[in-house]
C-alpha cells in the first residue's frame, strides 16, 4: 500500500542534502539528526517509527513459525500411528539403517559423504517430538562423526561436536575431520583472516573429539600438515587400543619435525602425502596398507616393521639415492596380495615374498627400465610362491612378451590373468604359441593348466582378434580345460557406428563358435553388454 503521506527535508542540517529523489536516508546520517535536532526532522521520525512496527511484525511472525512448527510435530505424532505402535528397539534399528554408509569405506580409500550423513541423521529429529526423543535416545545413529570445516563452512562447532558424540554412549567410534588449508600463503590480509579462523574452530573441534579417542575405530583426517604436531599433542595420553583403521590425506607442505604420534595398533593404514616415518605408530599389528607416493626405502621400512603385512597397496612409488641399500633379502613372510603402479623395476632385486598370491601391476617407470621381467622372474624364483591372480595394466609403451611368457610359467597355479592397453594384442600371439607348444606335451608341463579367468581392457577400436581367436580355440577344445570365464572390455567411450564395425560377420561368427561353452562377455566402457549389439547389427 503506497504512503499517503509527503515530507520534506529542506529544513534539516543534516539529512536535507538527499531530498526527496533520495531512496533511503544512511543509518550515520539519521543518527546524527535525531542527536542534534530535537528528536529529528519528520523523515527521520517516520522512517525511525516504520523500522520499529517492521521489527515487532518479525517477531510475531516468528513467535507464529515457532507456534506452527511446535504444532506440526505434535500433529505428526498421531499422523503416524503405526511406528508408534512398534516396540522402539525396532524403531531405532530402522532408524540406524537410515544412515548412508558405505561399507567399504573400511577396506578400502572410500570417504563418507558429510552433507548425506548428517543432514539423514539430524532429519530423523525434525518429524515429530516422538522420533527426535527415539534418535536422540539411539546410541548407534551417532557413532560416525563427520565434519568438514573450511573458511565458508565454519558451522561446527565445540558444543555441537560434545552434543553429537556423547549421544553415542559407549559405542566405537569412527572419525572423519577435513580441514581446508589455504593454498597460497601470499593471500590477501582478509583471506588470511578467514583461514586462520577457519583453523582455530577446526582446533577446537579435533581437542573436542580427542576427548572421546578411547572409542576411535576409525580415523580419518584429511588436514594441513602443521595440524599433526597438535594432534600429537591431544592424543598423547590417550589409550587408542580400539583403533583399527587410520587413513590420512594431509596437505603438501610437509617437514621432518611434523609427525603424528598414535598410541595405537591399528590394523589398516592408508596414506596420502607424505613419507611412512610421519605416522609413528606400532606396525606389528598392521595387516593392510595404501600408501601413495611411497619412497622406495620406505617401502623397506615398511616390510621391515609390519611382519603381519597382508595386503599392500603402493601408488607412484619413487627411487632416489639418499639411502644405502639392505645388505640382504628384505622377507614379507605374510604378505598375500601386492599392488604396485608406476614402479621401478630394481624393486624386485630387494625383496622375497613367499607366501604371494595375488600381484597387480600397473604402469611401469619407463626411466628406470620399463618392463624388466628378469628381475621379477628372479623374485618368483627365490620367493617360490603360489601366484594365483596376475594383473598387468596399462603398458605404456610395446613390452617383451617373451618375457611374460616365462614369468606365466613360473606360475603354474594362475587361476585369473588381467591383462590391458597395448599389452593386449602381442600377449595373445605369444600365449597362442605357448599354448600350442605345450598343447603337445604331457599335462604336468603345461603352465596355463590351471587357468580359469581372462580379462582384457584395451582402448584400440581396431584391434587384431586373430590371435585371440586362436588362443580360445586352442584353450577350449582342449580334453583337460579349466578356462570358463573370459571378458573383454573397452576403456573408450565410442560412437554406435565404430562399435558396430569392431568386429565384421565373419569374425563375430567365428568367435562365437569359439567361445561356445564358454562365459564370454564384450563390454564397453559402462560395463554394458556389446557382443548382443554386434550379433543384432550383423544378424547373427
Amino acid at each position: 500500500m503506497a504512503s499517503n503521506f509527503k515530507f520534506s527535508t529542506a529544513g534539516c542540517a543534516y539529512c536535507r542534502l538527499f531530498g526527496r529523489k533520495s531512496s533511503r536516508i544512511p543509518q550515520d546520517i539519521r543518527d546524527k539528526c535525531l542527536k542534534k535536532c530535537t528528536g529529528g526532522c519528520f523523515a527521520c521520525q517516520k522512517l525511525t517509527d516504520i523500522e520499529r512496527k517492521i521489527a515487532d511484525a518479525r517477531c510475531a511472525l516468528q513467535s507464529l513459525l515457532d507456534a506452527r512448527e511446535e504444532l506440526a510435530s505434535t500433529l505428526n505424532a498421531y499422523h503416524d500411528p503405526f511406528v508408534h505402535r512398534l516396540p522402539l528397539e525396532i524403531t531405532s534399528s530402522i532408524f540406524v539403517h537410515c544412515r548412508p554408509v558405505e561399507p567399504l569405506v573400511y577396506t578400502s580409500a572410500l570417504r563418507h559423504d558429510e552433507k548425506k550423513l548428517t543432514r539423514a541423521v539430524l532429519s530423523l529429529g525434525r518429524v515429530c517430538q516422538s522420533w527426535r526423543k527415539i534418535s536422540r535416545s539411539t546410541p548407534e545413529l551417532w557413532t560416525i562423526f563427520c565434519v568438514s570445516i573450511t573458511p565458508s563452512n565454519c558451522v561446527p562447532s565445540v558444543v555441537f561436536t560434545n552434543e553429537w558424540l556423547e549421544r553415542s554412549g559407549v559405542l566405537p567410534l569412527s572419525i572423519q575431520i577435513d580441514v581446508e588449508d589455504n593454498p597460497d600463503e601470499e593471500e590477501d590480509i582478509d583471506e588470511k583472516a578467514r583461514f586462520e579462523l577457519c583453523h582455530n574452530i577446526a582446533q577446537k573441534v579435533i581437542a573436542a573429539a580427542a576427548q572421546h579417542a578411547h572409542r576411535w575405530e576409525l580415523l580419518d583426517l584429511q588436514v594441513p600438515s602443521k595440524f599433526l604436531p597438535m594432534i600429537s599433542t591431544f592424543l598423547a595420553a590417550k589409550d587408542m587400543h580400539r583403533l583399527r583403521l587410520l587413513k590420512l590425506y594431509s596437505c603438501p607442505g610437509f617437514g621432518d619435525e611434523e609427525i603424528l604420534h598414535l598410541n595405537a595398533s591399528p590394523q589398516r593404514v592408508v596414506q596420502k602425502l607424505g613419507q611412512l616415518d610421519q605416522i609413528s605408530i606400532d606396525w606389528t599389528a598392521v595387516t593392510h596398507t595404501s600408501i601413495f607416493q611411497l619412497d622406495f626405502y620406505d617401502a623397506i621400512d615398511l616390510f621391515q616393521n609390519a611382519p603381519n603385512l597382508l595386503s599392500c597397496e603402493i601408488l607412484y612409488g619413487d627411487y632416489s639415492d639418499d639411502h644405502s641399500l639392505p645388505e640382504s633379502y628384505v622377507v614379507a613372510p605374510a604378505l598375500l596380495r601386492l599392488e604396485i603402479r608406476r614402479f621401478p623395476f630394481h624393486f624386485w632385486d630387494y625383496f622375497t615374498f613367499p607366501s604371494l598370491v595375488t600381484l597387480h601391476l600397473t604402469s611401469p617407470n619407463r626411466f628406470d627400465g620399463g618392463w624388466d621381467w628378469t628381475r621379477l622372474q628372479n623374485l618368483l624364483r627365490r620367493s617360490s610362491c603360489s601366484i594365483q591372480e596376475l594383473s598387468i595394466k596399462d603398458a605404456s609403451e610395446t613390452p617383451d612378451t617373451a618375457g611374460l611368457i616365462d614369468v606365466l610359467k613360473l606360475t603354474p597355479d594362475l587361476k585369473r590373468l588381467t591383462v590391458s592397453g597395448i599389452l593386449v594384442e602381442s600377449v595373445f600371439c605369444s600365449l597362442d604359441a605357448a599354448v600350442m607348444f605345450y598343447g603337445n606335451m604331457p599335462p604336468t608341463t603345461d603352465f596355463l593348466k590351471n587357468l580359469e579367468s581372462v580379462r582384457c581392457e584395451t582402448n584400440q577400436s581396431e584391434f587384431n582378434w586373430s590371435p585371440l581367436v586362436a588362443f580360445l580355440t586352442n584353450m577350449t577344445f582342449r580334453s583337460e580345460r579349466s578356462l570358463y570365464t573370459f571378458d573383454f572390455k573397452y576403456t573408450e567411450e565410442y560412437s554406435e557406428e565404430v562399435c558396430c564395425s569392431i568386429m565384421n560377420r565373419d569374425v563375430l561368427k567365428c568367435v562365437l563358435e569359439v567361445v561356445h561353452g564358454l562365459k564370454f562377455k564384450l563390454l564397453d566402457y559402462r560395463g554394458l553388454d556389446l557382443l548382443g549389439r554386434l550379433r543384432r547389427f550383423h544378424k547373427v
